[in-house]
């Protein structure tokens, strides 16, 4: 779960100073979007999936994550 994390934290607050220049729409969208794909490879794996490709996804999987949750959370 490292790997999740560690691109939420990369991508989260560089979303959140983007967004509030440039506006929320974008990145959210652009994190939805990107989300919905890394589940859907996340989903395409094989039961003896390499744990490399696993950490790639699930840090694909946090840094959508990160630019959904930032520009959409309340101040």
């Amino acid at each position: 779960m490292l790997p999740l994390v560690g691109g939420l934290l990369l991508a989260g607050p560089i979303s959140g100073f983007l967004s509030d220049r440039f506006g929320a729409r974008p990145f959210a969208t652009l994190g939805a979007a990107l989300a919905g794909v890394s589940f859907a490879l996340l989903e395409l794996l094989p039961v003896d999936f390499p744990y490399g490709v696993f950490a790639v996804l699930l840090a694909l999987n946090g840094i959508a994550t990160g630019l959904f949750i930032s520009p959409t959370a309340r101040r």
